[in-house]
């Protein structure tokens, strides 16, 4: 009997042994090994290209279920719009708005771009072009933490942050952030390629060319030009050495910075003053500090977490030369952009700046994750590779359930069907923000609309009225505007008092109330001028 149950209790110890093997195996090819901080990685694409793989096709579908979603954001409107018209002013000489004073990145860059793939299939290839940029940039993050730390945490790196809320929505937005961060990631690529060179000076201009341009594509990423420099100069120790770590550096930094000065004198005062208005002096919000790092924590907090476990797990083991200094500093970068927006008390594009320093913290948490791996029992190897397979699959559903609320925005299919009859013939149109009825709306001129901060004259000359009413009360008294769209969204107060103004008036009539759509609440409100022509008497 006693042999019995030994037999049975050493049938039950292979079938766990078995067990966790099995589990481990399956969890092999996602966890490559890594190799020695203080030798240089062995990379080989083909043995790593299949978890790469995985992850970047999970990342396309995650965004790719956005992109048909719903109609134009506000902010892609107004990028695809301007693009079009620098296409019109580069090729025709057409008359164009100064963009520059009040764009958060130069106009001729990332607009005309992507009004090219507008022109070619539409705002689904814009956005498509978006998702390409954002797939590229994931790309880079493996390539970037496979130098630093191996193949296992550049694996778990580009999981991470292919699987955040704000990597899933910038792959589904035609706007300029997801080009600029896959020039910065480039950037901080080339400062890391050149890693184990003697002579790297090729790789540091290429850096300093990408960053350069991701700084012109949007200013925020101004912000993240000393963490690619820390990263040139850490990346360069203990070999080849302290001098050549500086000097390498040192080159990015003087490329950057001769080559902005050089811009900044050839472009004159419009850009100047964009820069200065959209990020350098940008106004202060009225969100408080509290609200800001707790909206940043939703994003992105996970992740953040995981990055100082990072930091923590640096200083033991084999680290010393290269994790102690460049884990903090991979870390620190996720903190810059919540810093910095809570001291102007703003949530304004919080989540698509939080994702450039994610893209930096991935690879920090990556190499915590790695780190976690290597334990020398079985059984605590299988717990942490289902650990991680539990924490993926809680921030995929956590991503997108971010992702989807945040592309939730009032649609105007319904918006545009019924204004398009009414702006065929001339006249001048306001709207709260117009830049997607001037995007869906191309026959019509940008001489024609104008917003609830800035009315344009006849002349094209656009004045800044920053929501006076007097302004506006005084353009519905002379019937300035032939057409007015409201909403409630961005100037409610401004609305209703321009709204009373036209029904005492009484030469304006309410000819449409267009329902938000796509599970909005809320409407948009047409009033036209009786005597506009082609309206009924």
């Amino acid at each position: 009997m006693a042999l019995l149950e030994g037999g049975a209790h050493a049938r039950l110890q292979d079938r766990q042994r078995s067990g966790l093997d099995m589990l481990l195996r399956l969890a092999e090819p996602w966890l490559p090994p890594d190799e020695p901080d203080e030798t240089p990685p062995q990379l080989d694409w083909r043995s790593g290209r299949w978890p790469l793989i995985v992850v970047l096709c999970v990342q396309a579908v995650l965004s790719a279920r956005l992109i048909w979603a719903n109609t134009a954001f506000q902010d892609e409107g107004l990028y695809l719009w301007a693009g079009h018209l620098e296409l019109s002013h580069l090729f025709n000489g057409t008359k164009i708005p100064a963009f520059g004073t009040y764009f958060s990145g130069a106009p001729v860059i990332y607009p005309p771009i992507a009004a090219f793939a507008d022109s070619a299939g539409g705002l689904a290839a814009a956005r498509l072009l978006s998702l390409l940029f954002m797939l590229g940039a994931t790309a880079l993050l493996w390539g970037m933490t496979a130098r630093l730390f191996g193949r296992r945490s550049a694996v778990l790196a580009a999981a991470l942050f292919a699987l955040l809320g704000p990597t899933q929505l910038l792959g589904s937005l035609a706007t300029y952030d997801a080009m600029a961060l896959f020039l910065m990631a480039l950037a901080a690529w080339c400062a890391v390629r050149g890693r184990y060179n003697e002579d790297s000076a090729g790789w540091m201009f290429l850096s300093g060319t990408a960053l350069l341009l991701a700084n012109i594509t949007t200013y925020a990423t101004i912000l993240y030009d000393p963490v690619v420099i820390v990263l040139a100069i850490m990346a360069a120790r203990p070999a080849p050495g302290m001098r050549r770590a500086l000097t390498r550096g040192g080159m990015i930094l003087v490329h950057v910075t001769v080559a902005i000065v050089v811009l900044a004198a050839a472009t004159g005062s419009e850009y100047r003053i964009g820069l200065s208005g959209t990020t350098l002096s940008r106004a202060q919000g009225v969100n408080s500090v509290l609200s800001v790092l707790m909206s940043a924590a939703q994003w992105i907090g996970l992740l953040t977490a995981l990055a100082l476990v990072g930091v923590m797990l640096s200083y033991f083991g084999r680290s010393r030369f290269l994790g102690r200094p460049t884990v903090p500093v991979l870390a620190a970068a996720v903190l810059l952009a919540p810093i910095e927006q809570a001291r102007i008390h703003t949530l304004v594009s919080l989540d698509k700046h939080l994702d450039l320093g994610a893209w930096f913290a991935a690879a920090a948490a990556g190499f915590a994750l790695s780190r976690l791996t290597r334990s020398r029992t079985r059984v605590a190897r299988a717990v942490v590779a289902a650990s991680i397979c539990a924490l993926l699959a809680v921030s995929a559903y956590l991503g997108a359930t971010q992702a989807t609320v945040m592309a939730n925005w009032p649609g105007s299919a319904a918006l545009i069907a019924k204004l398009r009859p009414l702006t065929d013939n001339s006249g001048r149109f306001l709207a709260e923000n117009p830049s997607v009825e001037e995007y869906y709306l191309p026959d019509t001129s940008w001489r024609q609309w104008s917003s609830t901060t800035s009315i344009t004259t006849p002349s094209g000359s656009i004045q800044n009225e920053n929501g006076k009413l007097a302004s506006y009360i005084n353009a519905i008294r002379i019937h300035y505007f032939s057409l007015i769209v409201m909403d409630f969204r961005n100037t409610p107060d401004l609305d209703a008092r321009l709204i009373h103004e036209m029904r005492n008036e009484r030469h304006y009539k309410l000819v449409a109330t267009v329902p938000f759509g796509h599970g909005v609440a809320g409407d948009y409100q047409i009033w036209r001028w009786l005597k506009h022509p082609g309206t009924a008497k």
